[in-house]
């Protein structure tokens, strides 16, 4: 969480600080429950300041925090307020969002090597947040390269077109199957 402050209500009433959200667009976030602790219910809860990620909602009655993000939004910052039954207690907390989208593709979608050359041929991934690693889902890799990381590198010793499927692994996502073909052509 950055740059968010925790009010305390008058009658002591808080909210715990609620873990960030690394959220996939598209999918389900899991859902966050404000639990005030201090004051006594019914409460009543919403946003205090900033705006959640488009898709996202908070029941007014519960406080829970949910719904599927539809929009990369990127990071927000949303802090949120509880009442309890005198309507004059208030506490603030906020949660950190960040949307990204999913791993979409791999580039590039050829790559020309020299045999006995030692190369790196980079695969970065386009979306997703976090560090990613990749392995073969489907083909075979010319012979003298390998994957390391995000990457596939080594002296490729025979000539040919090798067409390689991905997976990437993100880790911050789950495993994406990529259907792109990456030919690897050796001269």
């Amino acid at each position: 969480m950055t740059d968010l402050i925790t009010r305390v209500g008058s009658n002591g009433m808080t909210i715990p600080d609620p873990p960030a959200q690394l959220l996939t667009v598209n999918h389900a976030m899991p859902q966050v429950a404000l639990a005030p602790v201090g004051g006594l219910p019914p409460y009543s809860f919403g946003v205090y300041q900033g705006t959640l990620p488009q898709g996202i909602g908070i029941d007014v009655t519960t406080g829970i925090v949910a719904g599927t993000p539809s929009l990369v939004t990127g990071n927000a910052d949303v802090s949120f307020f509880v009442t309890d039954y005198s309507g004059g207690r208030i506490a603030t907390n906020g949660i950190e969002f960040q949307v990204k989208s999913f791993i979409t593709s791999l580039a590039p979608a050829s790559t020309a090597l020299t045999s006995d050359e030692y190369a790196t041929v980079n695969i970065p991934s386009i979306g997703g947040y976090g560090d990613s690693t990749i392995e073969v889902y489907s083909g075979t890799l010319p012979p003298g390269m390998k994957i390391s990381g995000d990457s596939v590198i080594g002296a490729p010793t025979t000539p040919g077109t090798y067409n390689v499927i991905f997976n990437l692994l993100s880790t911050e996502a789950e495993m994406v199957t990529i259907t792109g073909v990456v030919s690897f052509v050796v001269s």
